[in-house]
């Protein structure tokens, strides 16, 4: 499984066995942030709920998949802010994963996942997204094409070691 987790949505892919094209692949709303200035703030309290309910629907997918790997994206730091959310996220879902299924996910840098899968580190998401798509993976946002690159890498990490 890899997973592209972000403020807004996060992005989803569920391997084959074989490692190629995606078994599921889906997005998960759970915004800890407003869509536009004009919108309220969302509260501590409330992020914390959403960031359990990501984890929890995670949950469910490794549980009904019966998932053994999982990979999770790494934040970018070339946005400091969002970097720092998205850090946050991340130990929410490591934590209520190891909590729940004792699964330890992987944390992929997003440019090394890139290289691993293909030969060099893309920067553009956009490019990332037309990329997957030419290895024929269906995806509807950068996230969920993230979320392939993600998972890919985890599968060619593991069966590297076996």
């Amino acid at each position: 499984m890899g997973l592209d987790l972000s403020a807004v949505n996060t992005g989803v892919t569920i391997l084959t066995e074989a490692g190629g094209l995606p078994l599921r692949h889906l997005t998960l709303e759970h915004p800890l942030t407003r869509k536009k200035k004009i919108d309220p703030p969302i509260s501590e309290e409330d992020q914390i709920a959403r960031m359990l309910n990501l984890a929890n629907e995670i949950i469910g997918l490794v549980k009904g998949f019966k998932i053994e790997h999982i990979a999770i994206e790494g934040p970018a730091y070339a946005k400091p802010n969002s970097a720092h959310l998205i850090g946050q996220i991340c130990g929410a879902v490591k934590t209520q994963l190891w909590l729940a299924v004792r699964k330890v996910a992987n944390i992929v840098p997003p440019l090394t996942g890139r290289k691993t899968v293909f030969g060099f580190g893309v920067r553009d998401k956009k490019l990332v997204v037309e990329m997957v798509r030419e290895l024929g993976v269906e995806c509807r946002t950068d996230h969920e094409a993230d979320s392939w690159v993600t998972a890919r890498h985890e599968f060619m990490r593991v069966a590297k070691k076996a």
